[in-house]
């Protein structure tokens, strides 16, 4: 028996294994990485109208720009084709009619006509966006080229994922800055196979998977997303990001940053500890007001809207970084979007925030019921979260909203009831109310599945109420 064949039968996670891998898809090294972002939602999906006004979501994808930092530290030439941001740019600028798939499909001839890459990634981070990640890598296999996926949605579904795109070579899991420049590297010789990980290769209709994690510390956050990738200024000019741009002037320039990732909860229904662990790791200080000031004074951006799931996790630290923001003379606004834990909305806190350009933020209070609030673990009491509405509304200046949920397993309506009546006394701006949407790979989403209360469908079949591509469209 040759060794490919060995290596047919065993399909072990190996040296051996990898190498052939290689072998099979890999003609060279890997000099030129392009990275895509898909569009959002397929041409099924997509309201041109909604498009025109520029209204749908256009949001950098800060996750390849970090990534391409990494990869160009080590001398690799990077390119990051957003095709979500093209198509909204072509929409808003030209009224004419156009094929939503001959276009995306030109602009990535385009690019690896001029590019020539020796690999590509592509990114998917929502549910709704399958369809659409699906299209791409199937166009992508007439160019004879390697194709990896990551994100959310590929890390929560990743086996499912895969069956649906045997043109794929591989997926990389969870945060993969770490693994993907490690495997990139391994593919020129500079790195260890010890040192290969958190991936899944996609090879002789089998999945196997190198299960070693490779977490980025929080010294490896501590850098400056490659922007002039992806026109960073330019973004909401032709979409919308976070739920607050309607506060701030026409032509404000909006962008993201993240201080820290991870979350200290553990909410059954949320998917966070899945892509990002159980532990939180945090940016220096000074590593995110660097950023904040070349957002600001480089690319003319006002306005940030924070990814972090849990912002405010280190009191001492968030007054650092607000108190940073104000004594570097930054002119920029913020909202929480992603919402902070109500328990770190104290005075103090609450205050930097306020002199550090504060102007929104959520609240995820999800229910009113004790009981169901131990159900969900969630962390907060009935109590804790009045405290917090009581902080805010001594801060007329910051909008202040709170996410309510409904529909979880075993819910009476008294016990909904408990949750309006909370919201009520909270007496905050807003109240945002939604049905529970339970996430694949998600402790309740495992429950209920157990229970029979829903059916364990592929992540690829849901398409869920929010985003700009959700079902209350």
């Amino acid at each position: 028996m040759d060794d490919t064949k060995k290596i047919e039968s065993q399909l072990i996670p190996n040296k051996e294994t990898l190498d052939l891998f290689l072998k099979n898809n890999f003609k060279n090294n890997i000099k030129k990485v392009l990275l895509i972002n898909p569009p959002d939602g397929d041409t099924d999906l997509f309201n041109r109208k909604t498009a025109d006004v520029g209204r749908y979501p256009n949001y950098p994808p800060y996750g390849l720009a970090c990534l391409a930092t990494k990869l160009i530290n080590k001398k690799i030439d990077v390119e990051i084709l957003n095709l979500n941001h093209e198509i909204l740019k072509n929409c808003f600028n030209n009224k004419n009619e156009f094929d939503y798939d001959a276009f995306w499909k030109k602009k990535v001839d385009d690019c690896l006509r001029d590019f020539t890459p020796d690999f590509i990634g592509v990114s998917c981070m929502f549910t709704m966006t399958h369809k659409s990640l699906k299209n791409v890598c199937n166009y992508l296999e007439k160019f004879d080229l390697p194709v990896s996926i990551g994100g959310v949605h590929v890390t929560n579904d990743c086996m499912n994922v895969l069956d649906d795109m045997p043109s794929v070579c591989m997926a990389f899991q969870k945060e993969s800055e770490i693994s993907f420049l490690n495997f990139v590297e391994y593919v020129n010789g500079n790195c260890s196979f010890e040192n290969q990980g958190q991936f899944i290769l996609n090879f002789e209709d089998e999945k196997i998977p190198f299960l070693k994690t490779l977490t980025p510390s929080e010294e490896d956050l501590n850098l400056i997303p490659s922007y002039h990738l992806i026109n960073v200024d330019e973004l909401s000019k032709y979409g919308v990001m976070g739920n607050f741009h309607g506060f701030k002037p026409k032509g404000t320039k909006f962008a993201t940053c993240l201080s820290n990732r991870g979350c200290r909860a553990r909410c059954t229904f949320c998917s966070v500890r899945n892509f990002n662990g159980v532990s939180v790791r945090q940016r220096s200080v000074e590593s995110v007001v660097d950023e904040l000031e070349i957002l600001n004074k480089e690319y003319g951006i006002k306005h940030i809207v924070w990814l972090d799931d849990d912002l405010l996790k280190d009191h001492s630290r968030a007054i650092e970084l607000f108190n940073s923001i104000v004594k570097r003379n930054l002119d920029l606004t913020w909202d929480a979007t992603n919402g902070v834990i109500a328990a770190s909305c104290t005075e103090e806190v609450v205050d930097a925030m306020s002199k550090s350009g504060c102007i929104a933020l959520n609240i995820g209070m999800e229910s009113g019921n004790r009981e169901i609030l131990k159900q969900i673990k969630k962390p907060g009491t009935v109590e804790t979260f009045l405290k917090a509405a009581q902080v805010l509304r001594e801060f007329p200046e910051i909008h202040s909203r709170v996410f309510l949920m409904i529909g979880f397993p075993g819910e009476t309506l008294s016990m909904i009831n408990d949750t309006m009546s909370v919201a009520k006394e909270m007496n905050l701006d807003w109240s945002s109310i939604t049905p529970l949407q339970p996430l694949p790979n998600t402790p309740i989403f495992d429950s209920m599945v157990a229970q029979g209360l829903i059916k364990k469908n592929k992540g690829s079949e849901v398409r869920f109420l929010g985003g700009g591509f959700g079902k209350q469209n």
